[in-house]
């Protein structure tokens, strides 16, 4: 087994093949029903040419979703995908504005639904980065707000412990609830009878 560094992902994402059998472990450099988030896009998309390069690659297994028995078709899907990324994003800054990578996920991601906007607005950012990493693009550094007080801080600790008391409190009366109803299971229903009906052979 050939273990092969295929960062981009995360900083340490490795994948294994088996070349003699053709099968190629991705974990989460690749999935098998979707995209996947990108930590480095410019070496995420190098580890994806060094996967495609890979002698008699017959299937993929990923770290999530289905085996993959188209592999190179795959491989190339997920190539073409982060090209075609990259020339919608160049095409938002085309109009000359200086735009957030919030403002550039919304044109790119029209009809993305709410939950999902953070993750796609990280993807923008992976593109951007390895734009400006590449001098196609200029970036102007943010202006970051300014650090709360410690007292405000501390208030918002508070409040969070005394949430997280009030949950493990909810999640003990869950429990006794449902403890309660199994011993109702394994038990006649006397609060229901003061005597309960009785039954002979007619």
């Amino acid at each position: 087994m050939q273990v092969l560094t295929t960062p981009g992902h995360s900083v340490d994402s490795l994948s294994y093949y088996i070349e003699n059998e053709g099968v190629l472990f991705t974990g989460d450099t690749m999935l098998g029903s979707s995209t996947t988030t990108v930590w480095d896009l410019g070496l995420y998309r190098k580890s994806l040419q060094r996967l495609l390069e890979l002698p008699n690659l017959t299937v993929i297994c990923p770290g999530h979703g289905k085996i993959v028995n188209n592999p190179r078709e795959r491989l190339q899907t997920y190539v073409d995908h982060r090209n075609q990324r990259e020339r919608q994003i160049l095409k938002v800054l085309k109009g000359g504005k200086q735009l957030s990578s919030w403002e550039i996920m919304q044109e790119v991601y029209p009809d993305l639904a709410p939950g999902l906007r953070r993750a796609a607005d990280g993807n923008v950012r992976s593109h951007l980065k390895q734009l400006a990493d590449e001098g196609r693009i200029k970036t102007y550094e943010g202006v970051p707000r300014r650090a709360t007080g410690t007292a405000k801080i501390e208030r918002d600790r508070e409040h969070a412990r005394a949430e997280d008391r009030l949950i493990r409190q909810a999640k003990r009366i869950e429990d006794a609830r449902r403890r309660g109803s199994l011993r109702q299971q394994e038990n006649p229903a006397t609060a229901q009878w003061r005597k309960p009906p009785v039954f002979e052979l007619a």
